[in-house]
């Protein structure tokens, strides 16, 4: 028994060494079993440095955290502590407000955050929108906070429905963003300034009414082993890379539904940006007008390395990929495969630079206004025989064209390595049906 108390006064010591010298922590619980009953109030006591623990609860408050570098954590979780901000002030309604904390290592972790409608952009003008509410869920402004493991669902507001970044970089991991609405853009995360980090987060049912992207910012964001599902704007469905500087780096995502529903970029638009997308898959996106997958506009640059693209559809042109007005894309071990409509790859005045790619079987043409490249430097055409798409496994069977040993100059081609036997067919000639089955 000494010898466990020893062993749990020694965690306890790590712990508290851990922390800043002098810091303190609070305990914020609505029943009244802590310090205090509200966040807000224990923003207010605490200092940089300070961690405040949240016990689980619906707390109906608009928090600030006063530019203070502290860490507000719940103790259970998100899906037992709830920031519920629907009764903010006009002007002042997000969840979370951080303002100033640049530096200062502030942290947010384990919420829901609901019912936000945005915080007031001051008097200047944002996307030419005069004074629009931004930020339902957290309105992140000259600070570059940590925020993880929340769930941000069913905001609304004019601009950035989940957060909002102005001037920062904050680390966003782990976190659920569901069906939040912004009338313009940004239904996940938008801003002006913003090289956000975004990692392991999911976007899921969020809107962006009359503007572009789920996530809409400026500068050169990172967004690795994310998942887009479903999600809805006027381009750029999923993510929009708007301009000059906004040079993302996308790893390892899926992005699956979404739509574009007045013009470009079923999942993802480029806009004058350069853009590297590496080992992701694109699966039934949809564009009002062109690119269902991806649209790369006036002199965008973007690079598609070991990327699925299949089964997305274009109204006009490039079912999987548009590429416009000097603009290029250069595919490098790419699948781009059975889109609905409007091609494979589509070009007007544009460069498609392939490399050991599988273009194969898109209605309306494989390459579209551009030379077809296949039998050149390892490209090829042929059903790349995933293992089973229906069911969403894009792995590819041991006799894919696309598999290592068919390629060894190239190796594998496409998002997923070989995941399941060769295949054969039986032809039933009197039903003209050709059944496939693995070994």
């Amino acid at each position: 028994m000494q010898r466990w108390l020893a062993l749990l006064s020694l965690l306890v010591w790590a712990f508290v060494g851990a922390l800043p010298v002098g810091a303190t922590i609070w305990i914020v619980d609505s029943g009244g079993g802590g310090d205090f009953v509200t966040i807000q109030a224990a923003l207010s006591a605490a200092a940089n440095g300070d961690e405040i623990i949240v016990n689980p609860g619906a707390y109906t408050e608009n928090v600030n955290f006063l530019g203070k570098g502290i860490c507000l954590r719940s103790a259970a979780g998100a899906d037992q502590t709830m920031i519920d901000g629907s009764k903010g002030p006009v002007g002042a309604g997000s969840c979370v407000f951080m303002d100033a904390c640049d530096g200062s290592g502030a942290t947010l972790a384990g919420f829901t955050l609901t019912g936000g409608h945005g915080t007031e952009y001051g008097s200047r003008k944002l996307e030419g929108l005069d004074s629009p509410m931004v930020g339902g869920g957290v309105y992140c402004r000259n600070c570059s906070p940590t925020i993880r493991d929340c769930r941000i669902v069913g905001n609304q507001c004019d601009y950035a429905a989940g957060i909002f970044i102005d001037s920062g970089a904050p680390e966003i991991a782990d976190c659920v963003f569901l069906d939040n609405i912004a009338a313009t853009y940004g239904g996940g995360v938008a801003g002006p300034n913003a090289a956000p980090r975004i990692a392991n987060c999911c976007f899921e049912g969020n809107l962006a009414q009359a503007g572009d992207g789920t996530i809409h910012v400026t500068g050169a964001a990172t967004i690795e082993d994310c998942q887009f599902r479903e999600n809805r704007a006027r381009a750029g469905a999923a993510i929009n890379a708007p301009s000059f500087g906004a040079n993302f780096n996308v790893a390892r995502c899926v992005f699956a539904g979404n739509s574009a529903l007045v013009t470009h970029g079923g999942a993802i638009r480029v806009h004058e940006a350069s853009v590297q997308i590496i080992e992701c898959l694109l699966v039934d996106n949809t564009a009002l007008l062109d690119g269902g997958g991806i649209a790369i506009l006036d002199g965008a640059q973007v690079l598609l390395d070991h990327c699925t693209l299949y089964s997305n559809s274009a109204g006009r042109n490039g079912g999987s990929i548009a590429v416009w007005a000097y603009s290029s894309v250069a595919l490098t071990n790419c699948i781009v495969a059975l889109s609905d409509h409007g091609g494979g790859v589509f070009g007007a005045w544009a460069d498609c630079n392939a490399a050991c790619s599988d273009v194969w079987g898109n209605v309306g043409g494989n390459y579209v206004g551009l030379p077809d490249p296949t039998g050149q430097d390892g490209n090829v055409s042929g059903d790349p025989l995933f293992c089973g798409p229906s069911g969403g496994d894009f792995s590819l069977a041991s006799d894919s064209p696309c598999a290592p040993d068919a390629n060894p100059s190239c190796g594998l081609i496409g998002a997923y390595a070989v995941g399941c036997g060769a295949t054969f067919g039986i032809d039933i000639s009197w039903g003209g049906v050709k059944a496939l089955f693995r070994r």
